[in-house]
């Protein structure tokens, strides 16, 4: 659930959860907070609107995860956010945000290969990130959450750049490739199976929840949901 950095995860969690009908509810420039209710753009209002107001309350997902871009200006959203998932009582996994570079991936790559400068893709890294990381998994450690840290999960000692098959792991600046999808999911995966292993056997009651566009959830069945975004 959420932009289009959400959806690019769908494909790698789809295979790596094939017992699971994993479902997506994303649309571009489109953050999967409440507030996105009443942005300015129609398509994303619409989106969560249906989303909050309707599908989750109504299908009580087993598990949602929420991934973005995330900015600076994200931040005071989340907590309300993670709040309402909270008091719905479905659990809710945050993914971190991407690392990023000031020029697209593969062409800092070719650039660093023909320079033969193997430290030319690190130093173009955009900063400030990692604080972003740290914030989030505080909000989410706050309110009961999972949280995947995307930076800790492909920066060591310096960041991973290309699979094992030595594609790039982005597309652009910050979007997944699929094998790249297919890398960070076992990751995701994991605190996935800790929040369904944690979730009550029944809901509580509750007295009042694409890159082109918005890729509407399907109504799901009850047998192992997850919403990715």
């Amino acid at each position: 659930m959420g932009d289009s950095h959400a959806a690019s995860l769908h494909s790698g969690l789809v295979e790596a959860m094939p017992y699971a009908n994993v479902m997506q509810a994303t649309a571009s420039s489109c953050r999967p907070l409440l507030a996105s209710r009443t942005v300015d753009k129609a398509y994303c209002a619409s989106l969560m609107s249906d989303v909050f107001d309707r599908f989750l309350p109504e299908q009580l997902p087993d598990v949602v995860v929420i991934a973005s871009y995330w900015g600076r200006s994200d931040l005071a959203n989340v907590p309300p956010t993670l709040k309402w998932f909270a008091a719905h009582g479905i659990p809710v996994v945050v993914i971190g945000p991407m690392t990023i570079y000031d020029m697209p991936l593969p062409g800092l790559l070719a650039l660093a290969a023909s320079r033969h400068d193997d430290n030319l893709v690190e130093s173009r890294r955009v900063p400030g990130r990692e604080a972003l990381d740290t914030w989030l998994r505080a909000a989410a450690d706050r309110d009961g959450a999972g949280f995947v840290s995307m930076i800790e999960t492909l920066c060591h000692e310096r960041c991973t750049t290309r699979t094992s098959d030595d594609t790039p792991l982005l597309f652009d600046v910050s979007h997944l490739t699929p094998e790249g999808a297919r890398l960070v999911a076992p990751a995701i995966v994991a605190v996935v199976e800790a929040r369904l292993a944690r979730t009550p056997a029944s809901k509580p009651d509750v007295a009042s929840e694409g890159e082109s566009g918005a890729n509407q959830a399907a109504p799901n069945d009850r047998g192992r949901g997850a919403t990715p975004g």
